[in-house]
């Protein structure tokens, strides 16, 4: 069998906008020219390939009027008109039959409707809802200002009010060793690993700032945010904040803000916390992460699934080592992972290089 691998036979007309999803096309066409000199088997061979190609490129209005073999094997068009995009990844020479009257091919088309390189921007959906979520708190300075105290069960309560309804347990420190000066801990309640898992360190510190005008009173705020994968960070962020809570000019008297105004003060801080937690969970609804495929026991597996957005439709492209594109399919698609089968045709597995791979929005 012949089989001949297309970088770039790219045919597109004008003003068609590309799809915003991916389909790849099998299609097997048979291609034929009358035998009516004494030409060359090759001369027949290419007029047989041109036959299938007009046949394939008919179903999408295209028509190409001449083309000629090369000694790579890569197929050049010399004039094309167009009226439709389509991307011939790769052709197979099935079968040839030679009569007294007719040459013919059965080729294989591996082709598409849409320019591939247009459609590899993808971004995963990570699911967030429920997700166990460790909360520690660490303070310092807190007896600076002993009526200024941020309380474990109020940030609680707002941490389980998100919109993503993260699973915390408020936990003492006495029941769980914590580095000094912890106070509290909202631990994950599930038993097993999860492969999803949410660390919130936030640090709080009492700040006494005097001035030749009077004497300013904060708490300063330190979030740490990581998302965590199979105990694996795929997001963190680190936000600060400083929340006034007291000023008092040179005669002592209290200004803009006091100790009247630490409750509604307080609510501020865990509302500020709540809503970083929250921006931080937006950005996992499309996040940018890097696809990974295994090879085991002669088996493809990329590491996302269903839950991430992974879509039985979805194609996979890897490349072997001289560059050429392979496509993959998803045979089984799983929560969190999906095992993959060849397309494209490939002699040597261990060929493909299965460490830069991307994801194929499917039709």
């Amino acid at each position: 069998m012949n089989i001949i691998s297309f970088f770039s036979l790219f045919f597109m007309g004008a003003g068609v906008a590309a799809a915003e999803s991916f389909e790849l096309n099998n299609k097997t066409i048979v291609g034929s020219t009358p035998i009516t000199a004494q030409l060359s088997t090759s001369t027949y061979h290419t007029r047989a390939l041109e036959d299938a190609l007009r046949k394939l490129l008919a179903n999408s209005a295209n028509t190409v009027t001449g083309f000629t073999l090369v000694e790579d094997g890569k197929l050049l068009i010399d004039q094309i008109q167009t009226k439709a995009d389509v991307l011939i990844h790769e052709y197979k020479v099935m079968n040839v039959k030679q009569d007294a009257r007719d040459y013919k091919l059965e080729v294989n088309f591996l082709y598409s409707n849409t320019d591939t390189h247009q459609s590899t921007a993808r971004c995963m959906r990570l699911p967030i809802n429920n997700i166990s979520t460790n909360f520690v708190y660490q303070s310092s300075n807190s007896k600076l200002i002993p009526w200024a105290q941020l309380n474990a069960t109020s940030m609680y309560k707002q941490l389980v009010g998100l919109s993503f309804k993260p699973d915390v347990e408020l936990q003492n420190i006495k029941q769980r060793q914590k580095p000094k000066n912890a106070l509290y801990t909202l631990k994950k309640s599930a038993k097993a690993r999860n492969i999803y898992e949410l660390n919130i360190t936030m640090n709080s510190r009492q700040i006494v700032d005097p001035n030749f005008l009077g004497k300013g009173s904060k708490i300063g705020v330190t979030v740490n945010i990581e998302t965590l994968r199979n105990g694996t960070v795929v997001h963190s962020e680190t936000q600060s904040e400083d929340f006034l809570i007291d000023y008092k000019t040179i005669s002592n008297l209290s200004i803009i803000k006091s100790r009247k105004d630490w409750k509604q003060t307080e609510d501020e801080i865990y509302k500020s916390i709540a809503q970083m937690v929250e921006d931080h969970a937006r950005v996992l609804e499309c996040i940018s992460l890097k696809p990974n495929v295994a090879l085991s026991s002669g088996k493809f597996i990329l590491n996302f699934g269903s839950a991430e957005g992974i879509n039985r439709k979805d194609l996979i492209i890897a490349q072997e080592e001289n560059g050429r594109e392979i496509f993959l399919e998803i045979s089984t698609l799983n929560k969190h992972d999906a095992i993959l089968k060849l397309i494209s045709s490939v002699d040597d597995i261990q060929s493909i290089n299965v460490d830069n791979v991307k994801i194929l929005s499917g039709a």
